[in-house]
């Protein structure tokens, strides 16, 4: 929490996005500032794009050093901060991401009242994104992979009972199908929506 580089993995359907959007809520209803991207719509430099996407005048877009250095005195006087939340980081495939995200990180990281948070599936990350996000970024970066996170039987059960209800589901689950299922999100909604208005064991 008191870090200012989160880097946040897992692999699909274990609530990243999710994750992420809950924060989002929280930090405006705790009145800070929030910007949310999916790194799917970004397209060249990053700053340029996140400028675009506020709708900033050209004249802040031509002077961006003196912008947000305004902007880091300002989230400083009132003892605020500037998160930016770069959604699902794997799903950009243009050439040269990697390096422009870098380039953007440690361009903002210059101002001492901006956090970013990234997401990245777990699948992608060690091998193609985690030198760009963690190796090359000036700042240090808090790893927090949602896959290690173990469900206590009490929220399993809780969740079970969930989609049991949302999909009617009647039937008999094993505890090693519950485990298995536990461990792999969209494999357990997938499992419901097949057997769904079902009564099978």
């Amino acid at each position: 929490a008191n870090g200012r580089y989160l880097v946040l993995t897992g692999s699909a359907g274990n609530g990243k996005t999710n994750l992420l959007c809950s924060i989002s809520e929280l930090l405006i209803k705790l009145k800070e500032a929030v910007v949310f991207l999916n790194s799917r719509d970004i397209g060249g430099d990053v700053l340029g794009f996140l400028f675009n996407e506020l709708k900033l005048p050209e004249l802040y877009k031509k002077h961006t050093g003196l912008y947000l250095g305004l902007v880091n005195l300002l989230l400083t006087i009132q003892r605020k901060h500037l998160f930016i939340i770069i959604d699902a980081i794997n799903e950009n495939d243009n050439d040269g991401f990697g390096n422009r995200i870098v380039a953007f990180c440690n361009e903002i990281f210059r101002y001492s009242r901006v956090k970013i948070i990234v997401s990245c599936r777990s699948e992608y990350y060690q091998e193609r994104f985690r030198d760009y996000l963690v190796e090359k970024i000036a700042t240090s970066a808090f790893e927090f992979d949602l896959k290690e996170q173990r469900y206590t039987s009490a929220a399993i059960n809780r969740i079970i009972k969930a989609y049991s209800k949302y999909f009617n589901y009647n039937g008999t689950i094993s505890p090693a199908v519950r485990n298995v299922l536990s461990e792999q999100l969209l494999l357990l909604r997938i499992f419901f929506e097949v057997n769904k208005d079902s009564n099978m064991d």
